[in-house]
């Protein structure tokens, strides 16, 4: 199967299909036709994997950034735990209302949880805060403290984007770890 990628008109600069199930097989329709096609021979087995964040995994080890690397071996939601440090005066609230489904703040932790999900992919990816906005549906105001939270907490990757960016432009060149 070669679905067609393309980098245009995506929210964080990942690659995006113009087929979004062959990305997330798991959520392919149950259409028969389609079920056939994706099942593998008898005695053969096909692998689905899911790097789940490698982007934020690869900065925080890459930067040796200790906040994001307790996160990420903390075995909690990532991405929960990156909002509640960035979005809340007090992280504990937020994560108990995400995690228990019988707290009446439970559904309003998860719409945040899914409407913030794309901010850290956009400030992996160099979103301005006017990108971020437009991306989320937020103010560039609101968008410019997430950028401003995130990167007071990950100072080692702050510190880490600014070296690799003063090197490209001294360089004329990108290089890759």
């Amino acid at each position: 199967l070669y679905p067609k990628h393309k980098l245009e008109r995506t929210d964080t600069g990942r690659l995006k299909s113009d087929f979004q199930q062959w990305q997330r097989p798991e959520r392919i329709p149950d259409v028969p036709e389609l079920r056939e096609i994706l099942s593998p021979r008898p005695g053969m087995t096909f692998v689905y994997t899911d790097f789940s964040q490698i982007e934020i995994r690869i900065a925080a080890q890459e930067s040796n950034d200790l906040w994001l690397l307790e996160i990420l071996n903390s075995g909690e939601d990532i991405h929960a735990m990156i909002i509640a440090d960035t979005l809340y005066p007090n992280p504990q609230t937020f994560m108990t209302a995400y995690k228990d489904p019988n707290d009446p703040k439970h559904q309003k932790a998860l719409d945040v949880r899914s409407k913030h999900k794309g901010a850290t992919f956009n400030i992996l990816y160099g979103a301005t805060a006017h990108g971020m906005a437009e991306s989320l549906g937020i103010s560039t105001k609101k968008a410019e403290e997430i950028i401003t939270k995130f990167f007071s907490k990950a100072t080692a990757l702050r510190g880490y984007a600014a070296a690799h960016a003063k090197e490209a432009v001294e360089t004329n060149q990108i290089t890759t770890p």
